[in-house]
């Protein structure tokens, strides 16, 4: 059994990207800050089962937007939004003789294929939780800065956005699985 091939999306500046591995080396070429560390260090932080490893500015730019416009939509629709997340899918070639390393991962016994796909991913355990201590904690922050009369021309409460509380309370918020 040999990793083939695998797919990151979200992650650094690659937003989605797929690489095809040779089965006995291959080898990273490309201009620098392309995303060569980024598409070989990702595998690695997956798989040491670690969220902590992971941070808001893994996070692919164009996933930030997304978030702090989430941040700001109709509290009523929480339930139905999706919140972007890191993901990696590994595609093994699996030999006849390797199909009972994989078995316990197959969802049916008549599978006849030769790879076998999983996706890993670090992503929102609750999204209309995430939202929602979102929404109570900047409420709580505006209000406190409401309370300061004059002074709060000056104050920036906290959270200003969904990425500013995000960067603080990403591991409490997401979740590897």
């Amino acid at each position: 059994m040999h990793l083939r091939s695998y797919r990151l999306q979200n992650y650094r500046r690659l937003r989605d990207v797929h690489v095809e591995l040779a089965r006995d080396i291959s080898i990273f070429v490309g201009a620098n800050n392309s995303g060569k560390t980024s598409a070989t260090q990702t595998i690695q932080m997956f798989l040491s089962g670690r969220k902590d490893q992971f941070s808001l500015f893994d996070f692919s730019s164009h996933t930030w937007k997304l978030l702090n416009d989430l941040g700001n939509v109709d509290p009523s629709n929480d339930a139905n939004q999706q919140i972007p997340s890191i993901t990696l899918d590994l595609w093994f070639g699996v030999a006849e003789s390797d199909l009972y390393l994989v078995l316990p991962i197959l969802p049916s016994t008549a599978w006849e294929g030769t790879e076998v796909g999983i996706r890993i991913e670090f992503g929102a355990r609750s999204i209309a939780d995430l939202l929602k201590h979102y929404r109570e904690t900047k409420a709580k922050a505006q209000k406190q800065a409401a309370g300061l009369g004059e002074a709060a021309d000056s104050y920036v409460p906290w959270p200003k956005s969904l990425t500013d509380f995000l960067e603080k309370e990403l591991h409490r918020e997401f979740e590897l699985r």
